[in-house]
């Protein structure tokens, strides 16, 4: 479990290096506290000036949370039962080797067969049995369904992954009015596995502050831009 000690350590370097307006309130309940700390998380990126404790607790707020996820749908694979090897029966009479019966056998050629029967009976003994896989083919078996299934890869930037961060900033240099950048905001998020929902225009307004505060977006701009931040949206000049 999380100590609510670095959970508030980490909301107070969030606030100060991400510039988050509301700040995250650290007079809070534990549940509440990682909720708000994890949805700035997605903001952060490699370079920011974190502490190496804030930077594990994000990791393992990020990764409980997918965990989470995938179990809401249903996407956790469930242990497979071991099934016990079924004990094979020994023939009570040793006359049923070959699958066919001998006494059915002896029976039939007592009588006066028709040349149909005689056949029948010819391709019954000469029916091989089926092949039982040895141990090394059913490891060969087992280890194919191990195998993950294969997963899409995301773009990168500066032979890096791209995070969510690197999107926003790519929709803020677009500019447009607010309604606009947060429906295009939460669908970049959707795309990302993010939890649309989080990514409120106040949250777009501290991305965006951070980005004014560095002087620099992670996009490639053919030159210098102006970016401001209004009550109708976000204006561009270039």
């Amino acid at each position: 479990m999380v100590e609510k000690e670095k959970l508030i350590t980490a909301a107070e370097e969030l606030n100060e290096i991400l510039g988050l307006e509301p700040e995250i309130n650290t007079d809070q309940d534990v549940k509440q506290l990682k909720e708000e700390v994890t949805v700035a998380a997605d903001l952060v990126e490699p370079d920011d000036d974190l502490s190496p404790e804030t930077f594990e607790l994000i990791e393992l707020l990020l990764n409980q949370e997918d965990k989470d996820d995938k179990s809401d749908l249903g996407e956790i694979d469930e242990p497979e039962e071991e099934e016990e090897p079924e004990e094979e029966e020994e023939p009570e009479e040793e006359e049923e080797e070959d699958g066919v019966a001998q006494e059915h056998v002896e029976a039939e050629e007592d009588e006066d067969e028709t040349p149909a029967q005689t056949e029948k009976r010819e391709q019954l003994q000469k029916q091989e049995p089926t092949p039982v896989p040895g141990p090394e083919e059913e490891e060969e078996t087992e280890e194919r369904s191990k195998k993950p299934a294969a997963q899409t890869l995301r773009g990168i930037v500066d032979g890096r992954q791209k995070t969510i961060a690197d999107t926003l900033d790519e929709i803020i240099v677009q500019g447009g009015d607010w309604s606009t950048i947060v429906q295009k905001t939460q669908k970049a998020a959707k795309e990302h596995g993010a939890r649309p929902e989080r990514y409120t225009k106040d949250l777009i307004r501290s991305h965006l502050k951070n980005r004014l505060k560095r002087g620099r977006v992670n996009v490639d701009l053919n030159r210098p831009a102006t970016i401001e931040a209004t009550k109708q949206g976000i204006k561009v000049k270039k």
